[in-house]
Parts: C-alpha cells; structure tokens; sequence
C-alpha cells in the first residue's frame, strides 16, 4: 500500500475515548490535527470518501462503520507531515489489520460476559519485592505492551511512587504515558527515523545501537541516551569489542548525553553459568568505558530473573519486568508475587454428556462416565 503524494486520514489515541484526526494531501496536512470524541470521529468519518485511506494507531480501537488499516503511528504520521519545509512520505506498508462494524446492546457493556480485574495493591506488593532486593537503585519499571496486557496508565499511576523511572517499547506507548506521568521514560526498542525528532522534542530516553544513530540524533537536539551494549542477547546493542570505541565517539557529541549504559540477559531463567559470565563481561566493559570517559551516567543490567537470582551488584537501575505483574520466571522466587490479573467469565451453559461422548475439536476429552 503507497500513500505517497495521495490524500490519506491519520488517526491517533488521545486516551478517555478521544482522538486525533488529520487529513493529509500531498505531503501536507490540510485538516487538523483535531481532537474529536469518539461519536464526533465516527460521524467525521462517515462523511469522506469511501475510497480515501484511513490509518489507525494501534493503540485505538473504536469501531467504525468502514475498514481502517491498523499503523503503530497514525498521529506521528500527522505531526510529521506539519512541520515545515519537512519531506514527508508514508511508506510502503502491510495491513495490521481490519476493522469493520459491530454493534453491541448498550446492556453489554454493564454485564460483560468476560472480564479482566486488575489488583494495584498486589502490583504495589510486587514492587516491594522488587525494592527489597535492589536497595537503593533506581527501580525502572517496564510497561511495554500495554503494560504486559495489564492497562499501561492505570499501571503506571498506580507505580508512580515505587519507580523512579518506565520503560516502554516504542514511542506511541511514551506519548501515551505522558500524558499521565512526569517521570524520565526509556524507550526499550529502536526507533525509526521518523520518530527521532519526537523523542527528542518531548525528551525521552531513546535505546541506542550504533553510531549511526547516534549521529542521528545529534543532529537534532539536545537528548539524553540509553547506551545499549550486545553482551549476548543479539537483537539491539553495539556489539561487545566496539562498545568502547563508538561509546567514546558518542560522548563526545555536543546534543547527546549519555544517561546509561544497559545490556539484556538472554538466558537468566535457565543457564546460570551463562548469566554469571555475562554479568561479569558487562562490568568488566562498565569500568572500562567509565575510566575512558568519567561522568554520572548509570548501568542497568538486571531484569525480572536478574533481580530475582543474581541481584548482586545491581547496578545503579534495575528493570523491573514480568515480576511486577506477579509472574516469576523462576519458579523457586514464585510464592514472593502476587498475581495481579485475574480473568473472570460468566457461565452461560451447562451440559450433560454420556458416557463415550467426546468434547471439541480434536476430540481430546472422552467422558470417562456419565459427567453432569
């Protein structure tokens, strides 16, 4: 799908059931960007064309009575496109996916045949653990995913005192979070070209890999920095025998500010051995860079089964993951958690079966007798 120089609607999640709405042509937006409720974006929509592309952030899930096409950064797009003297193209891309009408009784959504409760406190209880066994380190805690599925502002809010610092995956997650919270966010994953002058702009803590973005950065404006370093895990970071080198080019750039140096534990819940090696190769790297280059940036290293199992040093943050939501990956650590999910449903039918009678696809349960 190639949208460049063609007429296209952008949608962005505003959060409480609003949404940012922006009409571009030609690289330029002509309408918005405009901050509509639901009802009020349903009606807007209802008036174009049928034939006009509408990308959807993938945050936003309102049901409209034509398809959209799901993009991780619908209101990016926009902001993008209103900057001046600023190219602009929408890339060639796949469909996240398609909605289309659905209605629903309005009793529906008092009696829900399925729900999920969400226990702060037990969040609040696990974040203890976590405090307990890192002392005084900074406490970043990681809610990415819609906080792992669980509501990411309702999760953070109910952090706001426990953790110093969040991370999240990308930047939509970090523009939604902002709009609760003032804490310093990290942003876990890469970003794409397009996003750099928005991280910047708002000043959150972009994950670096390589020089070159890096050099990226620098060129926009002053922003702080998360040095990711590849002890092992092997999808983000300066590989290990660089990390010296490009860490010292990157301190000496005049817009970037190193605010930590991280690596990502691959094996922490299952090869002991491994982690320990690994725990003992990023120390070793930690000294060395902060005997090249002096400064006040911090480490991070540890994550849920880091705190849980090799919490010893712990660096100056710890990323505080999974366990916050009550799961251990290592079943030993499991009875100091609490869940914090817990997933309700209504029974709507009860049957008898006979003996012999088989039950769903596969037909993997044969009633062993007469079940009522």
């Amino acid at each position: 799908m190639e949208c460049d120089g063609q007429e296209y609607w952008a949608i962005g999640d505003a959060r409480r059931k609003s949404f940012f709405f922006a009409r571009i042509l030609k690289n330029e937006v002509i309408e918005g960007p405009t901050l509509f409720s639901e009802l009020e974006l349903k009606a807007r929509l209802e008036s174009l064309d049928p034939a006009t592309p509408v990308f959807l952030g993938q945050n936003c899930f309102p049901q409209f009575h034509r398809p959209v096409t799901g993009f991780p950064s619908a209101l990016i797009l926009a902001r993008l496109a209103k900057e001046p003297r600023r190219s602009f193209r929408l890339p060639p891309l796949e469909p996240l996916y398609l909605r289309a009408t659905t209605h629903h009784d309005s009793k529906m959504k008092e009696t829900y045949r399925c729900w999920a409760e969400i226990d702060r406190a037990a969040l609040r209880h696990n974040a203890k653990v976590v405090r307990d066994r890192i002392g005084s380190a900074e406490m970043l805690a990681v809610v990415k995913a819609n906080a792992y599925g669980h509501g990411l502002v309702g999760v953070a809010e109910a952090l706001a005192d426990e953790a110093q610092l969040f991370g999240v995956a990308n930047l939509q997650e970090a523009l939604t979070l902002r709009e609760s919270l003032p804490h310093p966010i990290v942003i876990l994953g890469p970003a794409t070209p397009e996003e750099r002058p928005i991280i910047a702009e708002h000043g959150f803590i972009p994950t670096l890999s390589s020089l070159e973005e890096a050099q990226a950065f620098d060129r926009l404006r002053q922003v702080s920095v998360n040095f990711k370093i590849d002890t092992g895990m092997g999808r983000m970071g300066v590989v290990q025998n660089e990390a010296r080198e490009v860490f010292q080019r990157v301190a000496a750039m005049m817009n970037v500010e190193i605010h930590s140096i991280s690596t990502h534990m691959p094996v922490s819940n299952e090869d002991a051995e491994y982690t320990r090696d690994q725990l003992v190769r990023f120390q070793r790297i930690v000294d060395q860079i902060r005997a090249d280059v002096p400064g006040n940036y911090k480490a991070h290293v540890l994550q849920s089964a880091g705190t849980l199992a090799f919490n010893q040093p712990t660096h100056e943050i710890v990323r505080a993951g999974i366990m916050l939501y009550g799961i251990s990956p290592l079943p030993e650590f499991r009875q100091l958690l609490k869940p914090v999910m817990t997933w309700k449903t209504r029974i709507c039918l009860v049957r008898d079966v006979p003996k012999g009678s088989s039950i769903s696809y596969g037909r993997t349960f044969i009633a062993p007798q007469i079940c009522a």
